[in-house]
């Protein structure tokens, strides 16, 4: 879940509303009924940052260096009965800009979601509302003035039925989006039908179908469309090696992108190595929208993409040390109007417990990102490292302290800059 900013996400929050006003009633009402953990905590950072705005280098001349002190509040509320499974995750974040470079800010999310089971292991109802934060304009750099609020609503209907050793799953949600800067507000139809039949050498065979079908609700100059995947998918999953499968094709109807069919697969496979490491890969091929942050819905058809993405990973963790290695590569493609985005990744993360309550962490990584996007081609080399350090002095009260170094070099003079932070944070978790 992304940050949102500022008070248009709390003047535009119709539907959150209803999620905060049930998890107040839940709050209150829980005593005999439900099941509910509740979990909060509080925490303040001072961070110091030699470039909070990410400034050019060439018009950076040191006057935007600045000290951010963060409060922070969060609460989880989880609900886990036979009756409802329910998770609100609320965070507020309020930025005070000591040397005054930006305003400050206020930053909140909100991500909820609530399962009613009617009737236990057959019928039950699905509720989602997300606040979350889209980029206006993918090709720039992601700043306040390129971001906007966007509040998703999802319910409808989940169905199951057990025919004999397999099972059958049909779910049926409206879905709907509204955005605080563009006239981009979708209505969409998003129903899926999936059988499943498990067998006794831990084998899962998949056969899916799934539709979507999107209205615009605002803007007259964007097409509804709808579009269709079906495929079939094979889970076999022991204890030493895990293989998930899925092979299909989406078809698009719409009469602003030529293309009609695309490739929709995905395979990855994971070996547990020795007891403490693992070796994962991953391959997939779809469609996919230019707003990373939704996962349900797209925001306008000019943002699909037809996607690849590689990744592979190896992991080692002990009660002492830990390390994750990975490789990844990927590359957007937006058929109608030749546009290309590819990046490639190489990242490494370390850990070193130094006490019972202690450790510290290293980060590394770089990225290599070139776009093609007409007058706005670019090519950018990404670094980014960081080191922390947590120590935890009971179950509810932690400190840590943090380097992080930002730099980014490009063929575009513009987009070059670098970023340097140091801080600590102390919070307080119940």
């Amino acid at each position: 879940m992304m940050c949102l900013i500022g008070n248009k996400a709390i003047n535009k929050r119709s539907f959150s509303n209803f999620s905060l006003y049930l998890m107040v009633a839940i709050v209150f009402f829980s005593g005999e009924v439900f099941a509910l953990k509740v979990n909060f905590g509080v925490s303040q950072s001072h961070e110091s940052t030699s470039n909070p705005l990410h400034v050019p280098e060439i018009l950076d001349d040191g006057s935007f260096e600045d000290s951010i002190v963060t409060s922070s509040v969060f609460l989880k509320l989880k609900e886990d009965s036979s009756t409802l499974k329910s998770t609100v995750d609320l965070k507020i974040n309020y930025l005070d800009y000591v040397e005054n470079v930006s305003s400050d800010l206020t930053r909140s999310n909100l991500k909820s979601s609530f399962l009613w089971f009617i009737t236990p292991g057959y019928y039950s109802w699905y509720l989602v509302d997300n606040i979350v934060q889209t980029q206006i304009d993918i090709s720039l750099i992601v700043s306040e003035s390129n971001a906007q609020d966007v509040n998703e609503f999802l319910t409808g209907p989940r169905l199951k039925w057990k025919l004999g050793g397999s099972k059958l799953e049909l779910n049926s949600y409206i879905n709907k989006f509204t955005y605080s800067e563009t006239d981009n507000d979708s209505t969409n139809l998003l129903t899926s039908l999936l059988w499943r039949n498990e067998m006794p050498s831990g084998v899962k065979l998949d056969l899916k179908y799934s539709t979507k079908f999107v209205t615009f609700d605002e803007d007259e100059s964007l097409n509804s469309y709808d579009q269709s995947t079906v495929g079939a998918g094979l889970k076999y999953e022991k204890k030493t090696n895990t293989i998930d499968i899925f092979f299909g094709k989406t078809f698009l109807n719409s009469d602003d992108v030529s293309d009609s069919t695309f490739r929709n697969d995905k395979i990855s496979f994971k070996r547990e190595l020795t007891r403490y490491s693992s070796i994962s890969l991953l391959h997939s091929n779809g469609l996919s929208s230019k707003d990373e942050s939704l996962s349900s819905g797209d925001t306008v058809l000019s943002g699909v993409h037809f996607s690849k993405e590689s990744i592979i990973s190896y992991k080692r963790s002990s009660s002492v040390f830990g390390m994750e290695l990975k490789l990844s590569e990927s590359e957007r493609n937006n058929l109608d109007i030749g546009t290309r985005d590819y990046k490639r990744a190489n990242s490494v993360d370390l850990y070193r417990v130094l006490g019972s309550r202690s450790r510290i962490n290293f980060s590394y990584k770089e990225t290599f990102n070139t776009v093609d996007f007409g007058s706005l081609d670019y090519e950018d080399n990404i670094y980014i490292k960081s080191i922390k350090y947590t120590k935890k002095f009971n179950n509810k009260l932690s400190f840590s302290a943090y380097v992080s170094d930002l730099s980014v070099e490009s063929d575009n003079i513009l987009r070059q800059y670098t970023d340097k932070k140091i801080g600590l944070t102390i919070s307080i978790e119940r």
